[in-house]
């Protein structure tokens, strides 16, 4: 796992973090991004997307050895030889989420793309294919997306009118639906209202206006459920551990 750091000067740093604590070293400067401000950045398994003052989302990508494995440290390559591939969208990014393996990203005219891998559906086009490319998440065009959250291999966002919409994988229940059967487009939770952010890893977690926070997709919750005495101002997930930001 990759952690980014973004400092005050809006400079880029990535460590790793699941290797031995010996072997994790200390923060690196993303060389590519040198001269840029960036503002948001967001890792995932296969991805790491992130956006300078301008708005523009960037893949940071690293160069891979012969045999087309990462030669050292994935947050050493990406920091010192990684390079920026521009993603082409018709308007400026809000928000950007790194799944397991695919990437959402939301406009400043509310709409919602994603890309990457979509064999569980998560990408949400009502296939199972994957791009390479940005795709404009049809179904939700008519919405306003406010919030989103790439899981593993499920998807989740909220709209301007406190909606949520899941969708992808759902061998846990992380959808939210009651069962565990997959969706490749998106689902509609109708028991949740005035949802005002989500959080997705494996399991799925949101938080609404009043604070309330609820989460499911683990220990056998296929619904959601209310974290009782908790009322949250952020919240965040990784893997099934919540982490809650008091009000």
């Amino acid at each position: 796992g990759l952690a980014a750091f973004i400092t005050e000067e809006n400079h880029l740093y990535l460590m790793d973090l699941r290797r031995a604590r010996a072997r994790c070293g200390s923060p690196r400067l993303v060389e590519a991004l040198r001269g840029a401000a960036t503002t948001a950045v967001s890792c995932g398994l296969s991805h790491v997307v992130v956006t300078a003052t301008d708005a523009i989302p960037y893949v940071l990508e690293c160069p891979q050895d012969a045999n087309g494995q990462f030669a050292a440290s994935r947050a050493d390559q990406l920091s010192l030889h990684g390079s920026l591939m521009q993603l082409d969208l018709p308007s400026r990014v809000l928000r950007v989420s790194c799944g397991g393996t695919h990437v959402l990203l939301t406009t400043d005219h509310g709409e919602l793309y994603a890309f990457g891998n979509g064999q569980q559906g998560q990408l949400g086009f009502n296939d199972t294919l994957s791009t390479h490319v940005p795709k404009l998440v049809k179904s939700l065009a008519h919405l306003q997306i406010l919030d989103v959250a790439a899981g593993v291999a499920h998807s989740c966002v909220t709209t301007n009118f406190g909606n949520m919409f899941t969708w992808g994988d759902n061998t846990r229940g992380q959808l939210g639906d009651g069962s565990m059967a997959p969706s490749s487009a998106p689902v509609l939770l109708g028991s949740l209202k005035n949802v005002r952010a989500v959080s997705a890893s494996t399991a799925t977690a949101a938080m609404c206006s009043d604070g309330a926070v609820l989460a499911w997709g683990f220990q056998g919750h296929h619904l959601p459920f209310r974290i009782q005495g908790q009322y949250a101002c952020l919240i965040a997930l990784c893997d099934d551990a919540l982490c809650i930001v008091g009000m």
